[in-house]
């Protein structure tokens, strides 16, 4: 049986931000943003939960390998929590402040979730686990 991956998770939040910001959809784009701040401080994630409750998991290919880490905070979340200041934040600016100079940036950050759900290769992901961030 196939279970939500965090990297299908990860295409499908990169899908609902380009889908909301063509469609000019400031509602969804907020509640996505407070959906992964929800999921960060709460410590739950759906890909997780999905694979407890039809009791799967990964295989092993698909797990890193141990790595030392500074923090205790693992970098998926720390990456949620990021993606959620900065979209909300910029597409605010953007919207209410008439700051035009950063229009591109909640579009790089659709598209880049895009490409790291297509890839398996999230370099912000990386970056966190390299900084010392727990790997999930």
């Amino acid at each position: 049986m196939r279970t939500l991956s965090e990297r299908f998770y990860i295409f499908i939040v990169g899908l609902i931000v380009v889908g909301s910001l063509y469609f000019e959809q400031q509602p969804i784009i907020y509640g996505l943003c407070a959906w992964l701040l929800l999921e960060s401080i709460a410590i739950f994630r759906v890909p997780k939960l999905l694979q407890k409750a039809r009791q799967v998991s990964l295989s092993p290919d698909m797990r890193m390998p141990h790595q030392p880490h500074r923090f205790e905070i693992p970098a998926i979340r720390a990456w949620h929590i990021m993606f959620a200041i900065i979209l909300s934040s910029t597409y605010a600016l953007v919207n209410y402040y008439s700051l035009e100079l950063l229009w591109p940036l909640p579009w790089m950050l659709g598209i880049t979730a895009l490409a790291a759900g297509i890839t398996n290769s999230c370099p912000p992901n990386s970056l966190l686990v390299y900084a010392g961030f727990k790997h999930a």
